[in-house]
């Protein structure tokens, strides 16, 4: 499969703000067009879920192809599915090492119809990496903000409400 080329992100007309609303597609005019043109994405979010993938499976797999790298740190709060996916992940990620597995990423991510799956795949390419974030004295982790990097050394920054899943980023979320 041929590499796509991507845009600068500097080239992408994105508004200054981004509000939820019925008119303007936030995924669509904002987390897509940033994946699809990224290397590298950090993130900062309270919480994660691997639904965010359903929003996003195509631009992530082309993510990965690319070599993108995508850092995250999040509270502790993760589901018990998520939780066995990113072990699932860590483990398999020193087995493809030691192996030296060359595994088509397209394949990988595309027969996992599980977004728990695409999760672990996606740690044990080493395209993931996550980091969990305690805060001392109680209380969760909840900071939220994102930075993408383009490979033409182009940074574009978002902070806002938006956690890093589904239901915050989907039009039927909040």
């Amino acid at each position: 499969m041929a590499k796509k080329d991507t845009l600068r992100l500097s080239d992408i007309l994105f508004l200054n703000t981004y509000r939820t609303s019925k008119k303007v597609k936030i995924v669509d005019n904002f987390l897509k067009p940033c994946w699809e043109n990224s290397l590298y994405y950090d993130r900062a979010a309270g919480y994660f879920t691997s639904s965010i993938f359903s929003l996003l499976q195509e631009e992530v797999r082309e993510f990965a192809e690319r070599g993108g790298k995508f850092r995250l740190i999040c509270s502790t709060e993760l589901s018990p599915e998520d939780v066995q996916a990113l072990q699932t992940g860590y483990s398999l990620r020193e087995e493809l090492v030691a192996k030296k597995i060359n595994a088509d990423i397209a394949d990988l991510i595309e027969e996992d119809d599980e977004k728990v799956e695409i999760l672990a795949t996606l740690v044990a390419l080493e395209v993931l990496d996550i980091r969990i974030a305690v805060r001392d004295g109680g209380g969760i982790y909840h900071e939220k903000l994102g930075i993408f990097k383009d490979n033409y050394g182009n940074v574009i920054s978002f902070k806002g409400s938006a956690n890093e899943t589904n239901r915050a980023w989907s039009d039927t979320g909040n």
